[in-house]
């Protein structure tokens, strides 16, 4: 999931933001007959490329009956000044290779 966040929030906002979605999770976690956290921890991490910057938060789940795990970030960043944040649900090893390609994105035109 990935879609425009509305303004009036600054780029200087995004950490305070990604703390904000985080501790929500956590507390929608706390509540889910679907998944369980591993650990409510979590750390803000920030990421940078040539025309965006942003930070994430990443969650270990795992489904009810305790068979499958996955890695969920919350993430926001900014692109020219707009916002834009997102969701990622799925492997670490993809996790990965979705911050490359959110540290390539461009602004239009380029």
């Amino acid at each position: 999931m990935f879609s425009k966040w509305p303004p009036p929030s600054r780029p200087e906002d995004i950490p305070a933001l990604v703390r904000k979605l985080a501790d929500g999770f956590v507390m929608q976690a706390k509540n889910s007959p679907e998944f369980t956290l591993t650990s409510e921890k979590y750390e803000v991490q920030q990421f940078a490329g040539d025309h965006c910057k942003g930070n994430y938060a990443i969650f270990q789940i795992k489904s009810a009956d305790g068979n499958n795990t996955g890695t969920l970030a919350v993430f926001m960043m900014s692109v020219d000044r707009q916002i834009w944040n997102g969701q990622f649900n799925g492997k670490m090893d993809d996790w990965v290779e979705a911050l490359k390609l959110l540290k390539a994105i461009t602004k239009k035109g380029y």
